[in-house]
């Protein structure tokens, strides 16, 4: 043992002056690397109170490489007692500064810089124990827990290095905690790389989706709430925990066809969301959400969606509605001929009603219903384009006993009016009547 460890203890004597001390820790300082002086130092250094003293030993300390002590726990034992029971807040954080050294070699140390990260209120130790705990290789159960709960009482400062910290955790712990820095009081800048991470998973659980669904519902910055929407809709695999969240945001915000663009793709392997987006369609007061759910559900067996669309009060809808008609109206004829019918006696827009006759005219043949609709839509129209756009088709219609009363008084009308082209009137010379005796031109036909 060298002469100067054996006079340690008289060298270091508290009777001595502050600076013959700190002489003595520097001339002791080249035999320090030892197991007994580590040992020596350490106990010295808790005993001392003289903080400038206690300063150097703790430096002295950290100096000395563990690869060259055989009994390292005393000397760990040292700076966890420093960075837990010491008031100063320089020897505390250059404890920590050691202790996150020795972090990715001891396991101890893991559970110290954990208490302290969640116990010290100093906010430059707290990040000291993160990036300590970011050097642990695998993280406890017990530290998971212990962050979990601390996050959302941790200061803002941090909470940046807690979110890379979290993002080291088991797949399961990093999803569930990151979910925690979407709260409306984290930062933007703090949402945003949450969600970042959240979209760098390859399958987010269903609790992050569902959580993710509903969270932008609340969600006040345009940035974030974008980010969450491309999230949602970059999704390989949607749990129907998804469906319920978006179509709760497109009642409450319609104006975001992006999120119509993230069911889209799934219709077709949830079938059910076409009668979710069907009652979404009754219950939306937007105009421009039930365009875009026309839209998006063209391809549907829709029938009711598009009579509800006929029927809608804004005549925008009723003017996106018209093209399906035309392209669904060969299979579900005996269901929106009636309909179309009746929304063409109901439309109050000229132009609207030229385009709902036109379907209805271009739709090949007609029931005898739809006939008859015809003869009394003709009677009825007082636009005069579109009464002869009616009389031109009536003209085509076979006379029947049923019909003949209607018809013929269209034809009088046709015959008397003004403003009937000629070819209308020359195709009636050649028009016979069906009557309960005979069939008889119509110019010998008596009107009563």
């Amino acid at each position: 043992m060298p002469e100067e460890l054996a006079l340690f203890d008289i060298l270091l004597a508290p009777e001595r002056s502050e600076a013959d001390r700190l002489n003595a820790l520097d001339s002791l300082q080249p035999f320090l690397a030892t197991d007994e002086a580590a040992e020596k130092l350490s106990l010295a250094a808790r005993n001392e109170t003289s903080v400038t003293v206690r300063s150097r030993m703790l430096e002295l300390l950290s100096d000395i490489p563990i690869t060259r002590l055989t009994q390292r726990s005393a000397y760990i034992d040292t700076f966890c007692w420093f960075a837990c029971l010491e008031t100063e807040r320089a020897l505390r954080l250059q404890a920590v500064h050691k202790l996150a050294a020795l972090a990715a070699h001891v396991d101890l140390v893991q559970e110290i810089l954990a208490e302290t990260l969640v116990s010290d209120l100093d906010i430059t130790i707290q990040l000291a124990c993160i990036h300590g705990l970011g050097n642990t290789v695998q993280k406890t159960p017990d530290t998971i827990r212990k962050i979990s709960t601390f996050i959302p009482l941790a200061p803002a400062k941090i909470k940046y290095g807690l979110l890379q910290l979290v993002k080291q955790f088991p797949l399961e712990s990093a999803e569930e905690l990151t979910l925690l820095f979407l709260s409306p009081l984290e930062s933007s800048s703090t949402r945003l790389d949450a969600i970042s991470f959240l979209a760098s998973l390859p399958a987010p659980s269903p609790i992050v989706i569902s959580s993710l669904s509903t969270q932008f519902l609340q969600e006040n910055d345009l940035n974030v709430r974008t980010a969450i929407i491309q999230l949602l809709a970059g999704l390989k695999n949607a749990d129907r925990t998804l469906f319920p969240g978006i179509l709760a945001a497109l009642q409450r915000m319609p104006d975001q066809p992006e999120l119509l663009a993230i069911l889209k793709d799934r219709l077709t392997a949830h079938p059910e969301l076409e009668e979710q987006l069907s009652q979404l369609f009754t219950d939306s007061p937007s105009a421009g959400l039930k365009i875009s759910l026309l839209s998006l559900l063209r391809h549907s067996e829709i029938p009711a969606l598009l009579i509800k669309g006929l029927q809608d009060t804004n005549p925008y809808v009723r003017e996106a509605a018209i093209p399906y008609l035309q392209q669904h109206f060969v299979r579900y004829q005996d269901t929106i001929e009636p309909a179309l019918t009746e929304a063409i006696r109901k439309e109050p827009l000229t132009v609207l009603r030229s385009a709902l006759i036109t379907v209805l005219l271009h739709t090949g043949r007609k029931s005898s219903a739809t006939e008859a609709a015809l003869i009394s839509l003709a009677l009825a129209e007082t636009e005069h384009h579109l009464k002869i756009q009616l009389a031109e088709a009536a003209t085509q219609i076979a006379v029947t006993t049923e019909n003949k009363i209607p018809l013929l008084q269209l034809f009088r009308e046709i015959m008397e009016g003004v403003y009937f082209p000629a070819a209308i009137n020359q195709l009636l010379q050649n028009v016979c009547v069906l009557s309960p005796t005979a069939i008889l031109p119509i110019s010998n036909v008596v009107w009563d």
